[in-house]
């Protein structure tokens, strides 16, 4: 396990080799994007609230303006949704204009992005990584499925799915205590 401050990268190369080449490598990215590696994942990063109207829904403008604040401050990188991101909060079409929304905010500036894709179960987390990815998002953050607590196989199984899924993706494991089992007791 490689520590980055909160931020922790693992690997297991036996039982989850695809991984392991994500984490190891890293990837130069497609086009103009860069990905996040083990070199460049340093720095200081903001994590940026996701913003919120009076009725509950998603409020692009002001998430918008929080974001590009944060670019001025001339920081590493920039990431959301969260234990501040409220990734809890946001179904999946509210999910994409967010990561709509992050990326308009981020576009054409020299900062890395992460976007947090912690849901309840793999298929979700899958399904709002490989959105991320497709609008350009340098690497994505993930907390283990926490609705029921994970067994070591189980803890494998999740990583080695995601990474399969999203194999020129860079995943950062986002540990927290709130998890029902963190990966680092069960590896």
């Amino acid at each position: 396990m490689t520590l980055y401050g909160d931020l922790r990268l693992i690997w297991h190369k036996e039982l989850i080799p695809n991984l392991q080449i994500n984490l190891r490598q890293g990837y130069q990215g497609k086009g103009n994007v860069l990905m996040i590696t083990r070199e460049n994942l340093k720095g200081i990063w903001a994590g940026v609230p996701t913003s919120f109207r009076r009725d509950g829904t998603f409020d692009d403008a002001t998430f918008v303006k929080d974001v590009i604040r944060c670019c001025e401050l001339n920081i590493q990188g920039v990431y959301t949704t969260g234990g501040t991101g409220e990734f809890y909060a946001l179904e999946f079409d509210e999910f994409k204009r967010m990561v709509d929304a992050f990326v308009r905010a981020t576009e054409g500036r020299k900062i890395m992005t992460q976007v947090g894709c912690t849901w309840i179960n793999t298929q979700n987390v899958i399904e709002r990584a490989r959105y991320a990815q497709t609008k350009g998002i340098m690497g994505v953050q993930v907390s283990l499925p926490f609705w029921h607590p994970l067994n070591s196989v189980e803890v494998l199984q999740f990583f080695k799915d995601l990474s399969d899924a999203c194999p020129d993706l860079a995943l950062i494991h986002y540990r927290s205590e709130r998890e029902k089992q963190s990966a680092r007791s069960t590896i």
